[in-house]
């Protein structure tokens, strides 16, 4: 039923979800599906790298796993691999390196978090 719900704005339309309850599953995949397709587009990196403020966007989009769940988070890591990891872990970042280790931890745990979520025995997807 879960999984019926969060793929029904796919299936009917926005405009025919008209349970409130869905409207923030309906909004975050579109969001996370919107800025994937965004980031994949060809010279997106070369532009976005020339803006300002790319090192708090990068750790805002990194913040924001804590908060996902199945199947927005699938495009969240198209996000977070082209545009969040190279800024924050790449060669010539400008993030502080305990700022760094802190955002590897929380990175580990959250995926930890979606792993043990999504097998064994607590498992809502097996």
């Amino acid at each position: 039923e879960e999984y019926e719900d969060l793929h029904r704005g796919e299936r009917e339309g926005l405009g025919r979800v008209s349970a409130w309850r869905d409207a923030v599953a309906v909004f975050l995949m579109a969001k996370w599906r919107a800025l994937a397709t965004l980031v994949c587009t060809p010279g997106f990196g070369e532009e976005l790298s020339a803006r300002e403020g790319l090192a708090q966007l990068a750790v805002g989009v990194l913040d924001e796993l804590e908060t996902l769940q199945p199947p927005s988070i699938a495009f969240w890591t198209v996000v977070a691999r082209r545009v969040a990891y190279p800024v924050v872990f790449g060669s010539g970042s400008r993030v502080p390196e305990e700022e760094q280790r802190a955002m590897l931890q929380r990175l580990c745990q959250g995926l930890q978090g979606s792993i043990a979520e999504g097998c064994g025995e607590r498992s809502s997807y097996m």
